[in-house]
Parts: structure tokens; C-alpha cells; sequence
């Protein structure tokens, strides 16, 4: 039994080598996000998110990650839903734990490329009301294969109020009313709140 176990235990530690060699790889990631606002009554809406990414392990142990990811974030309420578009650029420590299974944890900042609210059919522009920049951290568990296919589930989270302090929201279209959008954003200290599920391919 004895024998067994220390079997076992040394294809575990060769396979946990295996997967943290040091050196550089980089490649594509693609996932879907659930995403929402902080302090809001809205629910999570779904969405994509793709990108590139590049890390460099420093040691079997330790390795560093950037990347560059256009994200589909917002919330939604009834019938209307609030869609923000952001450039997110996380940088991530990566910790291998064992067998191909590794943490991260970093900052992220992010670019708000556009935000616009659709009820039903119609869509109305509403990406002033948002800063352009957030920042916020990154924290996640991912397992690299041997052959280049890698998996993460992490979540996002802003540390800036989304909403700009001094933002007056009018709707001349009629189409989105002030308690609607309320109910959306639940004021101007919500913040940036995304799990997301990503596949990458590491060359």
C-alpha cells in the first residue's frame, strides 16, 4: 500500500512539473461572462469575452500573465438591458498548485468602449454616463493540459463607482425612463461585478 501511494504521489509531483515549466507562451482565450452591478437590484446578464494573452513563468513555482480581453458587461431588469463594452487588461501572479492546476490573482484596468441601454427592439446610447477607465482586481482557478489547452474561471471586480458623479441622464426618445434606469444602476456607486469561464490555447 505503502508503495502505491508513493507511486502515486510522484506521477502527481511529475505532472504538476510538467505543466509550470518555466519559460514564455502566450495565445487566444475566449469565454462567456456573467456579469452585474454591485448594489443594484438588476440581475446578471450574460455575455462574451476574447482576447489574447502572454505569461512568462519565472520559476516552476511562480509565473506572470497579461492580457488584453474585450468584455460584454451590464445587468438587466424586465425588459431592459444595459450593455457595457470594456477593454479589460489583467495582470495576474499564477501559483501552480498541483497536476496542472494553478491560482491567479492580480489588478485589472479597464477601457469603457460603449454602453447603451435596449428595451425590446430599441437601442439607446448611454456610454458618457460611465467613466472611461476602472480599475479593479482579478482572482481565479485555472488548469493548464499538457497539449496547450488551458481553463479559467475567475471573477472581476472594479473598485470605481461605474457611474460618473456629476451624470444627468435625460431620455429625449421616451424610451428608457429615469426609474427604469434607476433600477438598472441603483445610483452612482455600483460597481463592476463579472464571473467569467474562459478557454485559451497556449503556444
Amino acid at each position: 500500500m505503502k508503495k502505491i501511494l508513493l507511486i502515486m504521489a510522484f506521477v502527481i509531483t511529475a505532472a504538476a512539473s510538467a505543466e509550470a515549466q518555466v519559460g514564455f507562451g502566450w495565445g487566444p482565450r475566449i469565454g462567456f461572462n456573467a456579469s452585474k452591478i454591485t448594489r443594484s437590484r438588476a440581475d446578471s446578464k450574460l455575455g462574451l469575452t476574447g482576447g489574447l494573452f502572454a505569461g512568462y513563468n519565472i520559476s516552476r513555482s511562480f509565473g506572470i500573465e497579461v492580457g488584453a480581453l474585450y468584455s460584454q458587461q451590464g445587468a438587466k431588469v424586465d425588459n431592459a438591458k444595459l450593455r457595457v463594452g470594456y477593454f479589460n487588461f489583467p495582470i495576474v501572479a499564477k501559483i501552480p498548485i498541483v497536476a496542472g492546476f494553478h491560482t491567479y490573482l492580480g489588478p485589472q484596468f479597464s477601457a469603457r468602449i460603449n454602453g447603451k441601454v435596449k428595451v425590446g427592439g430599441t437601442k439607446v446610447r448611454v456610454k458618457d454616463m460611465f467613466r472611461k477607465w476602472d480599475m479593479g482586481g482579478i482572482a481565479g482557478l485555472g488548469y493548464q493540459f499538457k497539449f496547450g489547452l488551458n481553463v479559467g474561471v475567475n471573477y472581476n471586480f472594479g473598485f470605481l463607482d461605474m457611474v460618473k458623479d456629476d451624470y444627468t441622464y435625460t431620455d429625449t426618445s421616451g424610451v428608457v425612463d429615469q426609474w427604469t434606469l434607476n433600477r438598472l444602476i441603483d445610483g452612482v456607486d455600483g460597481k463592476n461585478g463579472t464571473w467569467q469561464v474562459a478557454l485559451g490555447w497556449r503556444f
